[in-house]
């Protein structure tokens, strides 16, 4: 429902005789049997036909006086009735609040008519008649809550990859002073945590084989991409922007020496050659947009089955060990993300396959859910959905580069404090290959690790009711070296 023009009258100009009163207009619109009013902004009255600026007041005739005494500054005594004099607002202060209601200053005095003319006169002749409010009601605007932005701070580090954060406040209309962030809610909630880089540390070198360049990560379309350069090309205006690839720490950095081995194919179809490669264990990830399946086919294999050589079919829900005869044999994922791993015991001998995608027949994931790939990016909670309440979570799904692990750096707020454990209210990332999973609860800044390529966020309904918030980073980091991996195992 839109508002109308509504009006508050400053005092008459006169107070006898006929004057003018100025109206002081302001949007709102009435509510319940008592027809509260509620200010509105004035684009909602946009269009409305607007009252007149100003009324007429007081019309009743003065009331006829006999001048007893002469009016001047050289009388002295008793000041007599003055039939023709009369108050008059001479000038309107500014209004005391830039927006909202406030109040404003005006300029009264006795004034006397003669041979028609104003003249100024001592206020005694006009004590008689009732004096207009010096002070009045005044309304420029409709105020409006807002967010304020600190500036960024420093990046958390000296070289290499940090983070920087700013802080948002909620203001208020009075005074522009803080209010609960509650009341900030409907409008949209600034970015306070992004990557930055200090430059190389000591003793590493910039990565040179990689452009300074931002990839565009399409969700739910069809994309083409150059593995070199991550960089996509849109079907929807719909996305999410990673950060310069060249700033993470490069798990795909070095692809032209391994090949086939590393990489992630993000391109609909392909022909991955994983023969002849120098690695005992060669492994590649293909990914593609939520709502696709990805298949492959076995073009050829020398793998040595009876040495103990095999392949590993990784997908998000199944997990499958094969090696006989497996050339000419083709595999569906029944999910947009595939893990295979090639284990060799003698050099030479690999795997030829194939992979395309296609629509999936079915659906795994809903409406809210999301993918992320490449070597870094944005983390922003999902919204509620827009019947207004969300049944079921929503999934954030996040993969890298194959044998690099991922790193999350993230503020959840507006949570309720860990203390409540608020089992509706909270937020889950898991491991998708070791399926460990850890839960937050309450405000806090988090950190995270994975131990494979492949995270999933989950946003639980709780959280997406309560208007919660949870917005970071991620990056890729390197596997950890057998030493790390041992004193994880024993502590």
């Amino acid at each position: 429902m839109r508002g109308r023009w509504r009006y508050k009258l400053a005092a008459c100009s006169v107070s006898c005789g006929g004057g003018l009163a100025r109206r002081i207009l302001y949007c709102a619109q009435a509510h319940g049997e008592d027809n509260d009013e509620e200010i509105l902004p004035d684009t909602q009255c946009q269009g409305l036909p607007l009252p007149e600026p100003h009324e007429t007041c007081s019309p009743e005739p003065c009331p006829p006086r006999a001048l007893v005494s002469q009016p001047g500054p050289a009388v002295i005594g008793v000041i007599g009735v003055c039939s023709s004099c009369r108050w008059k607002i001479l000038s309107l202060g500014p209004c005391s609040a830039s927006c909202g209601l406030g109040t404003a200053t005006r300029m009264v005095a006795c004034m006397r008519l003669d041979q028609g003319h104003d003249s100024e006169v001592d206020e005694a002749f006009c004590k008689a008649l009732v004096r207009p409010q010096a002070r009045v009601p005044c309304l420029i605007t409709d105020c409006a809550y807002r967010w304020h932005i600190s500036t960024w701070t420093e990046c958390s580090v000296s070289c290499g990859d940090g983070i920087q954060r700013r802080h948002d406040t909620c203001l208020g209309p009075q005074a522009q002073v803080p209010v609960p962030a509650s009341f900030c809610q409907h409008l949209p909630k600034p970015v306070t945590v992004r990557g930055c880089w200090a430059g190389p540390c000591a003793g590493q070198e910039t990565p040179s084989s990689l452009a300074h360049k931002e990839a565009t990560l399409p969700s739910q379309m069809q994309a083409a991409v150059t593995v070199a350069s991550l960089e996509w090309s849109q079907t929807q205006p719909q996305g999410h922007t990673l950060f310069p690839v060249s700033q993470s720490l490069g798990i795909q950095e070095n692809l032209e020496e391994y090949g086939a081995c590393g990489r992630q194919y993000l391109e609909p179809t392909g022909t991955i050659d994983m023969r002849g490669q120098g690695q005992v264990d060669c492994v590649v990830a293909i990914g593609r947009p939520l709502g696709e399946v990805v298949t492959v086919q076995i073009l050829e294999s020398t793998l040595k089955c009876s040495a103990g050589e095999l392949l590993l079919l990784w997908g998000r829900f199944t997990w499958r060990k094969i090696c006989w005869k497996i050339s000419g044999m083709t595999f569906s994922t029944k999910t947009n993300t595939l893990v295979v791993r090639q284990h060799r015991v003698q050099q030479g001998q690999g795997v030829l396959l194939r992979y395309w995608s296609q629509p999936a027949p079915g659906t795994f994931y809903r409406g809210c859910d999301r993918q992320l790939f490449g070597p870094r990016g944005e983390i922003v909670s999902p919204q509620r959905s827009p019947d207004g309440r969300n049944t079921r979570s929503c999934r954030l799904f996040i993969s890298v580069a194959p044998q690099a692990r991922i790193a999350i750096r993230a503020l959840a707020s507006d949570m309720g404090t860990a203390s409540e454990r608020i089992n509706a209210n909270y937020v889950s990332i898991r491991d998708i290959h070791s399926l460990r999973t850890t839960t937050f609860w309450g405000q806090q800044a988090l950190f995270w690790e994975s131990e494979s390529s492949e995270a999933e966020l989950e946003f639980s309904p709780g959280f997406l009711e309560a208007h919660a918030s949870l917005q970071g980073q991620y990056w890729t980091i390197p596997p950890r070296t057998p030493e790390q991996a041992n004193s994880l195992t024993l502590s």
